[in-house]
C-alpha cells in the first residue's frame, strides 16, 4: 500500500508546484498598479501664518494607550489631535490644547517624550525686553520724504550682527546699479560690482533682492564705500538675511517691497538704524528672553523654570 501511495503523493506535489508556477506566471504578467499618495484629511482655516509666526508640527507615539497624535504649535498654543480617530472619519479630533509654556511666539517645538521642549533662535520676538535706552523691536526710520511717509518700518536683522549691535547710523540713501541697461531686471541685484559707487559712498546702500547671496550684494555696496545696506524684498514681509561675514558697525538689513518703494521714491530722505531706533512704546507679543521652555504633555505643566 505504501508503494502504491507514493506515487499518488508525488504526482499531488507535482501538480501542485505546477498549479504554484502557474499562479506565479499570472502574477508575473498582471499589470502592476502604480503607486500614488491619497489625502486622507486636512486641516484648513485654522492656523493663520500671514503674520510671520510658522507653525511647529509633528507625531508621537503614547506608550501608555497605545495612541498616534499629531501635535501642532502655533504662537504659544499646542493643539493635540488624536490620529485614529481620523481614519476614514474626515478630520481627526482635536482632543485637547494647552500652552507651551514659553512667553515666546516665534519659537520651534518638538515632543520628546513626554516632553514638549520649546526653543528659539536669536529672534525679535523672544529677545525684545524693551527699554527707553534699548527699543525694541527694532525699526529702520525713514525722514524727510516729500511723500509724507516719514515713519519707523519694520526690517529683517541678519545672522551676524543684529542691528541692536550697531551704534545709531543715519545717513542718505542711494540706489545701486551693477548694469547700464536701465530695463535690465538684474541692474538693481548688486550681484556685480556696482558701476555707480559715487551714488552710494557714505550713503544707505538700496539694492533688490535676487539673483546671488545676500553676502554678494553686501560685500559689493561695502566695496563702492556705503555705511549701511538695505535689500528690498520681493514682497512687503522681511527674513532673516543668512550671510557669513557682516562690516562691523555696518547695519545690514531687508526691508519689504512697501517700504524699498519708499526708499525709491524718496531719494533724497534720510534713513537711521542701530540700536537706538525701535518702537517707542513696549509692543503687545513681544517678550523679555525666554530661550527654553518643557512642558509635560499629560499635564500641560511647565516643568523647568
Amino acid at each position: 500500500m505504501a508503494r502504491a501511495a507514493a506515487p499518488r503523493l508525488l504526482g499531488a506535489l507535482a501538480l501542485g508546484v505546477l498549479a504554484l508556477l502557474g499562479l506565479a506566471r499570472e502574477a508575473a504578467a498582471a499589470p502592476v498598479p502604480e503607486l500614488s499618495i491619497v489625502e486622507d484629511w486636512k486641516i484648513e482655516g485654522v492656523y493663520d501664518t500671514s503674520s510671520g509666526l510658522g507653525l511647529s508640527y509633528g507625531v508621537f507615539f503614547d506608550p501608555y494607550t497605545h495612541d498616534e497624535y499629531m501635535y501642532i504649535v502655533h504662537n504659544t498654543t499646542v493643539d493635540m489631535y488624536h490620529l485614529p480617530s481620523s481614519r476614514g472619519l474626515g478630520e481627526p479630533v482635536l482632543e485637547r490644547s494647552f500652552s507651551t509654556g514659553s512667553s515666546c511666539a516665534q519659537s520651534s517645538s518638538w515632543v520628546m517624550w513626554p516632553n514638549l521642549i520649546t526653543t528659539h533662535g536669536d529672534l525679535p520676538f523672544c529677545t525684545c525686553a524693551w527699554s527707553e535706552d534699548d527699543p525694541c523691536p527694532k525699526r529702520v526710520s525713514i525722514t524727510g520724504t516729500t511723500t509724507g511717509e516719514d515713519g519707523l518700518y519694520e526690517l529683517g536683522v541678519n545672522n551676524i550682527l543684529k542691528v541692536d549691535q550697531v551704534p545709531l547710523v543715519e545717513g542718505a540713501l542711494g540706489l545701486g546699479f551693477s548694469s547700464t541697461n536701465e530695463t535690465a531686471e538684474d541692474r538693481t541685484w548688486a550681484c556685480e560690482p556696482l558701476i555707480n559707487p559715487e551714488a552710494v559712498a557714505g550713503k544707505y546702500c538700496v539694492v533688490d533682492r535676487g539673483g546671488c547671496f545676500f553676502q554678494t550684494k553686501h560685500d559689493h555696496c561695502l566695496e563702492a564705500g556705503a555705511i549701511g545696506t538695505v535689500i528690498v524684498n520681493r514682497d512687503p514681509s522681511v527674513i532673516t538675511l543668512s550671510v557669513q561675514e557682516v562690516a562691523k558697525g555696518h547695519p545690514f538689513f531687508m526691508v519689504g517691497s512697501d517700504t524699498g518703494d519708499i526708499m525709491k521714491n524718496n531719494p533724497d530722505a534720510t534713513i537711521a538704524s542701530g540700536k537706538p531706533i525701535g518702537e517707542p512704546e513696549p509692543q503687545p507679543g513681544y517678550s523679555g528672553p525666554d530661550g527654553l521652555s518643557i512642558v509635560n504633555v499629560y499635564t500641560g505643566k511647565r516643568v523647568n523654570w
